[in-house]
Parts: structure tokens; sequence; C-alpha cells
């Protein structure tokens, strides 16, 4: 509590050399993935295949000698977490280090070898991403095999329940968009049937939108259709006791006017309510709380930063050249904490501009367990 505390009072007092560690680390685990999302940055024209690396576990363990961070998440910035030979080993590394450890995958390469090895090393919560409630629509989004996961998904909860972990570690999580919107509601049913009790989603970031997704969401787009379907599944998952983010999501609709007669306009995102709510209107903590790490060791203050055209304003260190410490109040996380401070980021940053995080701590500790 102490280290939440000093973060804390950096955080009120807005400190550019800050009292706390970083609370958070995203570490990126690998630059593979498995799977060819419809909707995914790596089918951009933009985009280069990468050298294929993993995080080592002595990469990892160095980092712990510099930092004891709170929260580890080893995420998906670049690639599919599943793919790290390792991983059993940097689970194991975080939790031993007092850290909770979260995960986000797809799920896919799941089996019981590894959901035991997973388990056993202490993860905290494991998110797959799925963005559907049905084989076709996962057909069309994530172009694999929905039943293979879902049965991946049983035996992951039988094994968390042979050990007596009575926790939820597993969570499901839902990009909404065109192609899925109608399994938004089904989705809920499926988490009940697999013993899920907290279910994350969020609109797909415009941002980051494909060629491909851009055309569909300019094309017979019912803005009406998006708020009826997320105020029924906020009934919904009341009823099955689901935790959802479904009400968070239908904050600021009253700010649209009548949806039937919205038109979009460039620069609109999946829920054009948004606009008028989304971060650019709130201060954005990332830079006294958390420090993401990609693949090839480069540091930022936000996945995001990696995760379409890098942004070299917003790369403040390299852990295979910096001590994490020393980036931690550097100069140029210092730099960046003045920028943010007064609201300068979502005009010297195109990844701030068109954000559509609303850093909500509260709900953070909510949806993750924590």
């Amino acid at each position: 509590m102490l280290e939440y505390g000093k973060g804390f009072i950096s955080l009120i007092l807005k400190k550019r050399f800050v009292l706390n560690q970083p609370i958070t680390l995203n570490v990126d685990t690998s630059n593979l993935c498995n799977l060819q999302c419809k909707m995914c940055y790596r089918n951009e024209s933009y985009f280069k295949p990468f050298e294929k690396k993993y995080l080592l576990p002595e990469t990892l363990e160095k980092i712990y000698t510099q930092i004891k961070p709170k929260i580890l998440l080893l995420g998906g910035i670049s690639g599919e977490p599943l793919t790290n030979p390792d991983i059993d080993k940097l689970v194991k590394i975080g939790s031993g280090n007092g850290s909770k450890t979260i995960m986000t995958s797809n799920g896919l390469l799941l089996n019981k070898d590894l959901s035991t090895k997973l388990l056993k090393a202490g993860i905290h919560l494991l998110k797959i991403s799925m963005d559907a409630a049905t084989p076709e629509t996962y057909k069309i989004i994530r172009k694999s095999n929905f039943d293979a996961l879902i049965n991946k998904l049983q035996e992951f909860q039988n094994i968390r329940k042979k050990y007596g972990i009575k926790r939820n570690v597993l969570r499901m999580d839902f990009v909404i968009q065109k192609d899925n919107l109608d399994d938004v509601i089904p989705f809920l049913n499926l988490a009940k049937r697999l013993g899920v009790t907290v279910v994350n989603y969020v609109p797909v970031n415009y941002s980051q939108f494909t060629e491909e997704t851009k055309d569909l969401f300019s094309k017979k787009h019912s803005v009406s259709k998006i708020i009826e379907v997320l105020s029924e599944g906020k009934k919904l998952a009341k009823q099955l006791g689901i935790k959802t983010t479904l009400g968070n999501l239908l904050k600021g609709i009253e700010k649209l006017g009548n949806p039937d007669n919205y038109i979009f306009k460039e620069g609109d995102c999946y829920f054009p309510w948004y606009k008028y709510t989304r971060s650019r209107e709130i201060f954005c903590m990332n830079p006294w709380l958390q420090l993401g790490i990609y693949y090839n060791g480069d540091v930022s203050i936000c996945c995001n930063t990696f995760s379409n055209i890098i942004e070299n304003g917003l790369v403040i260190g390299n852990i295979y050249r910096d001590n994490i410490r020393d980036i931690w109040n550097g100069d140029n996380l210092q730099k960046i904490r003045k920028i943010f401070k007064d609201y300068k980021n979502y005009k010297c940053f195109d990844v701030c501009k068109v954000c559509i995080q609303k850093v909500n701590i509260w709900h953070e500790i909510r949806m993750n367990n924590l």
C-alpha cells in the first residue's frame, strides 16, 4: 500500500519526478502471432514482418532487480504471449516477486499441460480475446476454430477447480465491431456457460482500422442498433451476475441527440458519442503509473505507442541500453509528464488524438480482480 500511496501523491500533485515505482509494467513477451485477425494492424501495408523474438526469463529477472511493479501485464503488444516457450516461467517470475500477473491471449495455444503450468505458476488473470459467440462470427473475425477454443477454456476452468483455486482466473474480452454486433448479447450467455463472471467489451479502435474494416464502418452503420444492443446486454449481464463494461460504454449517448439522425464524419470512432466523452477530455494518468516494453526493448508509457506507426517522441528508452529506474524518472519521461500535465499530449501525439481509452482506476481494479 505504501507504493500505491506514493503513486497517488505523485499523481495528484502531477509531479515530474515521481516518488513511486511504476505500478504497472506491460511487457511484450513475443512478436509472433498464430492468428491473422480481420481488424489487426498486421494486415496493413505499412506492417513489416518481425524477426522472431521472445522475452527471455533472465531479461525479466533483470528487470525485477531494478523495479518491483505491483501489476505485470504479459500482453499482446505485438504478438501472442503463448507463443513464448517460457511463458509459464515469466508468469512465475512476476508472481514470485509479488506482482499480480495478468495475460492477454487468444487462448488457442492452450492445452492441458500449459494451462496447468500457468495456474501453478500463479497467474492472476488470463484475459481471452474472443470477439464472437458463434463459430461463424469467429471464423469471420479471427479466422480460426471456435469450438476448439471453447474446449480449451472449459479444460482450463476444470483444471482451476481441480487445484482448488476459487477466485476467477479467466476473463473474456470482446472488441465490438460491425461483424460481431449481433454476438454481444449471446456472448454473455456463453460466459455464463463457461463459468466466467467478468466480460470486458471495448469498441474497435478507429485508429487501428484496416482498410476493410473502415469500409464496413462507413456502410449501413446503425448507431441506434449499437445503443439498443449495449442496453439490452447491460440488463442481461445484471440478471446473469456478470461484471461488464457495458454501463461505461453507454455513458455520453445523451450528448449525441437522436441517433437515427446521426451522420458519420471523418475521424469518428465506432461509438460516435465517444468524441464527447473519450480520453481527450480527461487527464491521462499513464506517465505516472505505467511503462510498456516493446519486443525490441523500447520503452514507452502506453502500449498504443507500438500498435500503429511508432511515434518516436513517446519512446523514452530501451531496457537493453538503460536501467528502468533511470528511464522512470529520466529527462524524457519528465518532459512527457509536463506535456500530459497540461493536456498538451492531445495536440502533440497522434496516438493521443485518436485514443478512445477512458482511464478509470476503480474500473480497472474491478475488471482485473485487483
